[in-house]
């Protein structure tokens, strides 16, 4: 028996998933039991390679680890070298995806037919093949690539039964956003436009509050926050916690004394981001200026959990977006 895969190969995590023996695309784990990879990776001075989990685990003991290389992915950009090793963002990508090709094999015990991976649509043609030539120096069986938007629109046809017409797929994730609108008839799929901000994602949420944070500690202190001393993922943690909580605590680490607990508040963070949550709009109001017969907002990625995301989607195109599943699997699944 052979497998068909689909990748995303994200910012923040990287997903794979596979089509089962009735055709129903489902989530394929790694080793750890994790539906999401993050996109995390540690090297050290004898070339051992630690990805995900693990290599986020190392951050917590003071290693130096890469992470949101796909930023990079396509450019001209050498990060280090290791052992010899260049550290580049494809090199890091390709180490996530053999660990994943690893984990599938052990765990279907079968061979993998042919592998889809996704890119965001707005990727130069330089980026994209950067993305496939990972996924081949993993040895991946990679035929083909797909835009996420494409993909993602797939996966939303086949669940929601979409009606033929135009659907704008709103696509925030850990390192990027952009908006595509797409022409759905039935299980096929055009892009028809697509914008986006390369620099405006999940992370970029996490450095607002990071600021803000900031401010409020040395407000209190007088002093500036020592990095080097937080818990890694500490500022993301703290967001997801206001998508659902009007307010969070977070605790900051001193070199000399107990933590400082700070309380910050879902208006205070909403604030912070207002100004990304505003160029996303200049560029979505500019699209459904273009297209005002788009039918439905279909909603990926995991930033579009943030409350404020949601509420700036119904202001810009005037209905409540549409959305299925787990946001940060739609695209593998639709891959």
């Amino acid at each position: 028996m052979t497998e068909l895969v689909g990748i995303d190969l994200g910012t923040t995590n990287t997903v794979m998933a596979y089509l089962d023996q009735s055709g129903e695309p489902k989530i394929q784990v790694n080793a750890a039991g994790e539906n999401l990879t993050p996109s995390a990776v540690y090297i050290d001075d004898q070339k051992n390679v630690l990805v995900g989990t693990e290599a986020i685990k190392q951050a917590e003991f003071g290693f130096p680890i890469w992470t949101d290389y796909k930023r990079d992915i396509g450019n001209d950009v050498k990060y280090d070298t290791v052992q010899q090793i260049d550290i580049t963002p494809e090199a890091l990508s390709t180490f996530v995806l053999k660990k994943l090709k690893h984990d599938f094999e052990m765990s279907r015990h079968r061979d993998i037919a042919n592998t889809a991976i996704t890119y965001p649509a707005n990727f130069s043609n330089e980026r994209r093949e950067a993305s496939l030539s990972a996924g081949k120096l993993a040895d991946w069986p990679v035929d083909a690539g797909i835009n996420e938007p494409s993909a993602a629109a797939l996966y939303f046809a086949m669940k929601e039964n979409l009606s033929a017409g135009k659907y704008a797929v709103y696509d925030f994730g850990g390192g990027t956003w952009d908006i595509s609108i797409i022409e759905v008839e039935g299980t096929s799929t055009s892009i028809l436009d697509t914008s986006g901000i390369v620099q405006c994602g999940g992370k970029d949420f996490d450095l607002k509050l990071k600021d803000l944070v900031n401010q409020k500690f040395s407000s209190e202190t007088g002093d500036k926050i020592d990095d080097s001393l937080q818990a890694p993922g500490i500022y993301e943690g703290t967001k997801k916690s206001l998508s659902v909580r009007d307010e969070a605590n977070i605790a900051i680490r001193q070199q000399n004394g107990p933590p400082i607990t700070l309380s910050v508040s879902r208006k205070e963070f909403e604030a912070a981001i207002s100004t990304l949550i505003a160029q996303t709009e200049i560029v979505c109001s500019s699209l459904f200026t273009k297209y005002p017969d788009i039918v439905q907002v279909l909603l990926v990625g995991g930033s579009t959990r943030v409350p404020s995301v949601k509420e700036s989607v119904q202001k810009i195109f005037g209905k409540s977006p549409l959305s299925v599943g787990n946001p940060d699997e739609v695209v593998a699944l639709g891959a």
